[in-house]
């Protein structure tokens, strides 16, 4: 397996991320993963429920903040426009 993991195309990334999860020390962890035929594997080492909705979480937060970076000069330009706020009052 170590073989094979070599050639993929993540295998530094993962590395990566391995040695700043031992540098952590976490007590809890999280994995998830995406296939190239549409499915989504997760899995958890030592977490309860209440552990994978705070994973959830932060995986959510990564999202806005993505998007909203993504997006932050329509944003900026719609928050400066004086035109019509849809304000009926």
């Amino acid at each position: 397996m170590e073989e094979k993991l070599k050639d993929m195309a993540f295998a530094q990334w993962l590395e990566d991320v391995i040695h700043s999860m031992f540098d952590l020390n976490p007590d809890k962890m999280c994995f998830v993963a995406h296939t190239p035929g549409g499915e989504t594997m997760t899995a958890y080492f030592n977490a309860e429920a209440e552990d994978m909705a705070n994973f959830a979480h932060h995986i959510n937060s990564d999202v806005v903040m993505e998007i909203v970076l993504n997006n932050a000069g329509r944003i900026l330009e719609a928050a400066m426009d004086p035109g019509d706020d849809d304000d009926d009052s």
